[in-house]
């Protein structure tokens, strides 16, 4: 959801995301008016897309398609920019996008094992990762720090990284059970340093 600073009307920007036939569209609606703001039909050339949130950030949305970032202007829905971009292993489902303050990128965990950093304004790349491991629930951001939960074939494991560099600061996995893995996403409370994360167990 999202507020037109100008008008003050609000506007719900959403997937429609259909499987038979492999389509993707991206729409915009205003929820004050009741009226269509802009429509992008059938956009994903692979036909498929994150099932995450569309993305909102300074007056931009950001979609993942598979293995593509698009990135609208919510006024009017012009393209700003786009990338597609190699994923070695997996294409589609769970990835996600966070915005740093700091840094001021745009962080994407590709649901692929691929990891990239963008400059929000022009969609060039900051840095790009693999090995760090694919994210199946929402990052989450604090104080330079991103913490994601992986998904891991051989076992899931808490992850620190430090968004400046795209350096692995530290991992966890849980020992409490053979069955038990971190999943889902992370909380911060950032006034008292804590984060929460489970682990299935």
């Amino acid at each position: 959801l999202w507020t037109n600073p100008q008008s003050g009307d609000e506007i719900l920007v959403f997937q429609h995301r259909m499987a038979f036939p492999n389509r993707v569209d991206v729409v915009a609606w205003n929820m004050t008016k009741g009226e269509l703001l802009w429509q992008h039909d059938d956009i994903e050339p692979h036909g498929n897309s994150s099932t995450q949130q569309v993305f909102l950030h300074d007056n931009k949305a950001y979609f993942q398609g598979q293995n593509t970032l698009w990135c609208f202007a919510m006024e009017d829905g012009e393209i700003l920019w786009y990338d597609q971009y190699l994923n070695p292993i997996r294409s589609f489902m769970n990835g996600n996008v966070v915005y740093g303050e700091l840094e001021d990128k745009i962080f994407v965990n590709a649901d692929g094992d691929y990891f990239v950093a963008y400059y929000p304004n022009t969609g060039q790349k900051f840095y790009t990762k693999t090995g760090v491991g694919l994210s199946g629930a929402k990052m989450s951001y604090h104080n330079g720090i991103l913490y994601y939960n992986t998904i891991f074939e051989t076992g899931a494991k808490l992850v620190a990284m430090r968004a400046a560099t795209g350096e692995l600061l530290w991992e966890e996995r849980s020992n409490l059970n053979y069955h038990s893995q971190f999943s889902g996403p992370v909380a911060i409370d950032p006034e008292r340093g804590v984060l929460y994360a489970s682990d299935r167990y």
